[in-house]
């Protein structure tokens, strides 16, 4: 879940975002951090709540040495570079469960990394990632994995899956951030091991949305970046030739609606003719 917050705010006891800069690397993890500073990262922001989530459970793990809060949850119990937390409880139709995980404080020598929010029980079958199971006794080839120790083999919650399994072509435009896309070279995108998948201008990694659609058994459409050079593209081709299944066809696309007025592929466009 930590892959989708919204994160790299700098925050304080008294603020919950400050406008100073975070000493952050390429992949998001906070390496130092200011007198008074914390690191915010937020999940379940709006209104009104999903239901679902009211006193859910979950674990939090990390790698490296630092101390972590809350807001919106009970810690029920801490042990060395994990915790349990429950969520808040939502009182009626209007409730808002804005949850965040906050850094307050790190050691540069081996900074707080790889944060992790896990479900507290359960796992999958390997053999059939698209479902939750409760435990062993659901997985006839005794393959089963729990969320808290593979979560780095589990990628996507079989809950999320379950919304998509019914298509057979995935179109990844929003996650490629394609609209207003800015010029980055290949080796600048999101990266697997980022912190964050949310980022505005590099989206989610494209191993990952190959990885969603292996899972799926569906095709996958991409949107081409309008300011990707020849390099990017060879690359990125590359990439899905060698990820993709062999049963599936991708599908490519020069960025998304290039005749609209509002985004900047469609200056480019008029640029070109």
């Amino acid at each position: 879940m930590m892959k989708q917050a919204r994160g790299g705010y700098s925050a304080s006891a008294i603020a919950w975002e400050d406008a100073r800069a975070l000493n952050v690397d390429a992949s998001g993890t906070v390496l130092s951090l200011l007198p008074g500073q914390y690191a915010r990262a937020v999940l379940f922001d709006g209104r009104p709540a999903d239901p679902g989530m009211a006193n859910r459970r979950f674990l939090v793990q990390w790698r490296g040495r630092g101390t972590v809060d809350y807001t919106n949850v009970k810690v029920l119990s801490r042990s060395p570079n994990q915790d349990l937390i429950q969520l808040a409880n939502i009182t009626g139709p209007n409730s808002e469960l804005t949850m965040s995980v906050v850094i307050t404080s790190t050691e540069p020598a081996d900074p707080l990394r790889q944060v992790s929010m896990l479900p507290e029980r359960g796992g999958i079958c390997a053999s059939n990632p698209l479902l939750a199971v409760g435990g062993p006794s659901r997985c006839p080839r005794s393959d089963f994995l729990t969320f808290a120790r593979h979560h780095a083999a589990i990628v996507f919650n079989p809950a999320f899956l379950d919304g998509l399994k019914r298509y057979k072509v995935t179109r990844f435009m929003d996650w490629q951030c394609t609209n207003n896309a800015p010029a980055l070279a290949f080796r600048q995108r999101a990266a697997p091991h980022h912190q964050f998948w949310t980022s505005q201008t590099k989206g989610v990694p494209l191993e990952v949305m190959v990885a969603l659609a292996n899972v799926l058994r569906a095709d996958p459409w991409f949107c081409i970046p309008h300011r990707a050079d020849d390099a990017y593209v060879t690359t990125f081709a590359a990439v899905v030739r060698d990820q993709l299944g062999p049963s599936l066809r991708a599908h490519f696309e020069y960025s998304n609606e290039v005749g609209m007025a509002t985004v900047t592929q469609t200056v480019i466009r008029d640029w070109h003719r």
